[in-house]
């Protein structure tokens, strides 16, 4: 019996050191090819790469070190990104749709501006100072997601969720807001000049020294 627990520990082993390979392999794949879709890229160490115009579709890059990567123009469509670490990232005109960042990763100061990021999942995810300008954001989560100082001037957020978000200092200038939820998010010197708003909640949402549409400074919440 008591080989048992040393049979499961070599078997552990085994399995981890086959999913290391496994990853590796794919880590060179994607270097010499620039695609690797569907492939489990898992903790992968990426940084500072260019992967412009890569073909990632459906990858596994959870807890992966994407810092300062260059992905723009990418293929990166139902990517997983719990997790990963994109802090500076150029996600700049990629194709992010229904990608899914989960609670941990970290997009802070990333470049996103006119990516595709429909009903994208990025709950609790950190974005501040991250720069979405010109993104499409329809139905995207970003429900107690971190976007403070991020910039989201001219960027389609149609019926985007965005409860309990911290937009502290965003800029949201020129936004189409149309049936956005707002809820209990906080608005707190961001900018919201120009902005459509047309049948948005902003239920619960504090608004203090906010620029609305009219250019008018709410400090309704202060």
């Amino acid at each position: 019996m008591k080989r048992l627990p040393l049979l499961v520990l070599l078997l552990l082993g085994l399995i981890s050191s086959t999913f290391a390979n496994i990853v590796d392999t794919n880590i060179l794949t994607l270097k010499s090819t620039n695609a690797c879709e569907k492939c489990s890229l898992k903790g992968a160490d990426l940084s500072g790469l260019n992967l412009s115009g890569a073909s990632l579709r459906g990858a596994i890059l959870h807890n992966a070190n994407l810092s300062d990567t260059n992905f723009s123009g990418a293929d990166l469509s139902g990517t997983g990104f719990d997790g990963a670490n994109l802090k500076r990232a150029d996600l700049s005109n990629t194709n992010l749709t229904e990608a899914i960042f989960w609670v941990g990763a970290d997009l802070s100061n990333a470049d996103l501006s006119n990516a595709d990021l429909t009903k994208a999942y990025l709950a609790g995810t950190k974005l501040s100072g991250a720069n979405l300008s010109g993104a499409n954001l329809t139905r995207a989560e970003f429900w107690q997601a971190n976007l403070g100082e991020a910039n989201l001037s001219y960027a389609n957020l149609t019926r985007a969720n965005f409860w309990q978000a911290d937009l502290r200092g965003a800029n949201l200038s020129y936004a189409n807001l149309t049936e956005a939820s707002l809820e209990g998010a906080n608005l707190t010197e961001t900018s919201l000049v120009g902005a459509n708003l047309t049948d948005v909640s902003l239920s619960g949402a504090i608004l203090c020294n906010t620029k609305m549409p009219n250019r008018n400074i709410d400090n309704s919440g202060c």
